[in-house]
């Protein structure tokens, strides 16, 4: 068969398609839109899953733990001032080169017990030695202050803020004094007074019950901790991008702080809970997704083979006619592969629409800023975007065609040309 025969037979072939599709309106704009509300549904879904994701872990990692850590290696399993490291000499002019970061800080930490002058209340907190400019750019803590003021007079001798609930159970107000008790890196005694500068309250109780703030200055000089920390925290503009960074600055820091042993941390490695339970979730959403993906792909095919059974002598009289079965076949395929194609066309738009609208707007559920304070969210959660989100849909429909065109091709090959008689 010579080219021109060849392109004149696929040229008939898409406008036989183009024209067989809309030869039932009905049953075909029904299909189409089971199709376009199926993937205008789930675009959005996910983006609003995956969305409600990212939130929560930049709020949540946000809170105090930062998006990664550097750290002695035993400090997680035993968080004590026996593991923590010197400060690299150049440390401070690495960090400052990356652009990337959008601050860093060091911390150490230790537990003691808190008093008031009075003597009448005490309590067991964990000491957290912060700087605290490099803070307000690593934790939201500095954000929810209650009272006072967050470390506001460089010149205050001895400060301390507290988590609310602890001021309260301590019997104190800003201005009061109290009393640390703890064991410093030499086993010896640690005793300080404080002033209470301020209080903050976290929507996570745990802080506001158990947390103390003071200079690290202060903590070096109290704890025997000389040049010495447990925790260089890291943040970055969007949590991805410490991800890109973490190779290269590990290996620099850690050149530079030789011979001592450090560790990188993540955000999965400071929040392993976290982690586990976005994947939990993510796993048994996909299982709901699929499933109601499955059934409407299932109705979808069903009703194009059962209108592909109802021509079969249509598709006699065109093999009679001098048709070719794989020329058959390719036609229906493209009818099916355009119907579903217009279907996706129109869901994925509406749904990349829907979902770029309360991108920007937001979706604010009244009422429940409480329930989502416990989870590290505010009340307002916003859609993201993503391959898995745009993709998902389109590449099962996808396999679905190829299994359907595969079908088909069995099916119109046991096709006969049809005869006189059965005219």
């Amino acid at each position: 068969m010579s080219a021109r025969a060849q392109k004149f037979i696929y040229r008939s072939i898409r406008q036989f398609a183009w024209r067989n599709l809309w030869r039932h309106k009905t049953r075909s704009w029904l299909t189409l839109s089971a199709i376009a509300v199926t993937t205008m549904s789930l675009v959005f879904m996910l983006s609003f899953q995956f969305g409600t994701y990212a939130s929560m872990k930049e709020q949540n990692l946000s809170l105090i733990s930062g998006f990664a850590q550097v750290q002695n290696p035993q400090f997680s399993e035993r968080p004590n001032l026996h593991n923590g490291f010197q400060i690299g000499k150049n440390w401070p002019t690495i960090l400052q080169q990356q652009s990337a970061l959008s601050g860093y800080g060091f911390r150490a930490q230790n537990f003691a017990i808190l008093s008031n002058l009075k003597d009448t209340q005490n309590h067991a907190v964990q000491i957290m030695g912060i700087q605290p400019e490099s803070e307000k750019t690593l934790s939201s803590l500095s954000q929810n202050i209650s009272q006072g003021s967050y470390f506001a007079d460089p010149n205050q001798a001895m400060p301390i803020v507290l988590g609310k609930q602890l001021a309260a159970k301590l019997e104190l107000t800003i201005g009061d004094q109290l009393q640390l008790l703890g064991e410093d890196a030499n086993g010896s005694l640690a005793v300080e007074l404080f002033t209470l500068v301020g209080t903050f309250d976290l929507p996570i109780n745990a802080f506001n019950n158990q947390l103390a703030q003071i200079r690290l200055s202060d903590f070096q000089a109290l704890f025997a901790y000389p040049n010495q920390v447990q925790q260089l925290v890291l943040k970055t503009p969007k949590l991805a991008q410490m991800d890109k960074l973490a190779d290269a600055l590990f290996s620099q820091l850690e050149q530079d702080a030789y011979p001592q042993n450090l560790r990188w941390r993540d955000w999965k490695d400071l929040q392993p809970g976290l982690y586990q339970s976005i994947q939990m979730d993510i796993a048994s959403a996909f299982l709901w997704y699929s499933a109601l993906l499955l059934i409407v792909v299932l109705i979808v095919l069903n009703t194009l083979y059962m209108s592909v059974l109802e021509r079969h002598n249509e598709f006699a009289l065109l093999h009679a006619l001098g048709m070719q079965p794989r020329q058959i076949s390719a036609m229906l395929s493209l009818e099916i592969l355009l119907l579903i194609t217009l279907g996706l066309a129109l869901g994925w738009i509406a749904g990349v629409a829907i979902s770029l609208y309360f991108m920007h707007a937001g979706i604010t559920f009244s009422g429940m800023e409480e329930l989502f304070a416990q989870f590290g969210l505010s009340g307002t959660l916003y859609p993201q975007l993503s391959v898995i989100s745009l993709a998902f849909v389109p590449l099962v429909f996808g396999i679905a065609w190829l299994l359907m065109v595969l079908l088909l091709h069995f099916k119109i090959a046991t096709i006969k040309p049809l005869t006189s008689r059965q005219l």
